[in-house]
């Protein structure tokens, strides 16, 4: 299970979360600067609490107490931003398969054909990522994500770029990527039928408060996806 309570002093309000879950979909909604992308980055290590703590399957990622941060290379948590960005001088292929040694690319090979076909992504590996669309960016980005094996997977407006057909079929595919590999996840969405096709469960942030963070069964893993 991951558990966590902390909070962050912003500069409107301040955000306090305390929640716990597992190997599930976690949808997150509420209005624009609710606080919805501060908790992602507080879970991911890209920011840090102003007091409390964040646990990930026993093992301490923060703890304002005993002063101890894992930084956000160690913990692994893959972050799809929502406004997501390549390295323009390089191609798609390279960017997607960035950060990842060659032998690491041997042993998972497999899963990056699969995951280029799932995404929609076999015309565009030659092609530089300055000349992708919003939509096309946004799903290398996730295959990127995908394949840099992580622990939990933060995901923030990923498919807000896609096409009506192409977002109902990407949350489809999300949700049967996670019910065969289950790792644990979260995704902001402002869309609700999106958040009802994706979600195990829903939480709301409204001013920085967290709602509906009800706990939920425990499942173990400590594993990477793709692993």
């Amino acid at each position: 299970m991951i558990y966590f309570s902390f909070s962050r002093r912003l500069e409107t309000f301040q955000l306090n979360a305390d929640a716990s879950f597992g190997n599930e979909r976690v949808v997150v909604t509420g209005e624009n600067g609710a606080g919805k992308t501060t908790l992602l980055r507080l879970i991911a290590g890209l920011e840090a609490p102003d007091q409390g703590y964040l646990k990930f399957f026993g093992q301490t990622w923060f703890d304002s107490s005993q002063k101890l941060t894992v930084p956000a290379h160690c913990r692994k948590a893959a972050y799809v931003f929502s406004n997501a960005a390549l390295l323009p001088w390089l191609s798609v292929a390279d960017n997607m398969l960035i950060g990842l040694s060659s032998n690491e690319r041997k042993n998972i090979s497999a899963a990056i054909q699969k995951t280029i076909c799932a995404l929609k992504l076999e015309p565009l590996m030659i092609k530089r990522s300055c000349q992708l669309s919003a939509g096309e960016t946004q799903r290398v980005t996730l295959a990127r994500a995908l394949l840099s094996r992580p622990r939990m997977l933060l995901l923030d407006e990923p498919f807000s770029a896609q096409s009506p057909k192409m977002r109902d079929y990407l949350q489809q595919w999300l949700v049967q990527l996670h019910e065969r590999l289950q790792f644990p996840m979260i995704m902001v969405t402002h869309n609700n039928d999106e958040a009802k096709a994706v979600g195990q469960r829903h939480w709301h942030m409204s001013n920085g408060g967290l709602i509906n963070p009800f706990p939920t069964r425990v499942t173990h893993t400590t594993g990477a996806l793709y692993e």
